[in-house]
């Protein structure tokens, strides 16, 4: 009998216990969740992008804007910065209680019955 073998010939250096690998799905689904979550925060981003890049070189370039008004190469990544910032914070939402316990949290406007 090898020494990594049970009695039974199961070889222990394959195998890994119930607690792993739960642990290992957890990091899995997490991982799934934030792929989803980036996913769907992109996806708006990239629709808001399809219909307001149109409209800026008509409204946006006529507007009377302050002198302190940020560069327009400084819109892309400023926004791209706070869709990624909305998509991580759904995710932490989720990874702390997932999305059926968290709508309170969500919306502000959600009201429980107490008896």
């Amino acid at each position: 009998m090898e020494p990594d073998e049970k009695p039974g010939g199961i070889d222990q250096r394959h195998t890994c216990d119930p607690l792993e690998r739960r642990s290992l799905m957890s990091i899995a689904r997490q991982a799934i969740a934030l792929a989803v979550s980036l996913g769907i925060c992109l996806s708006a981003a990239g629709i808001g992008s399809i219909l307001t890049t149109p409209s800026i070189a008509t409204w946006y370039a006529a507007l009377r804007k302050p002198l302190w008004t940020p560069p327009n190469w400084v819109f892309g990544p400023v926004w791209a910065a706070l869709y990624l910032s909305m998509a991580f914070a759904a995710w932490l939402v989720w990874r702390q209680d997932g999305f059926s316990h968290a709508k309170a949290r969500i919306d502000p406007f959600h009201h429980t019955a107490r008896a």
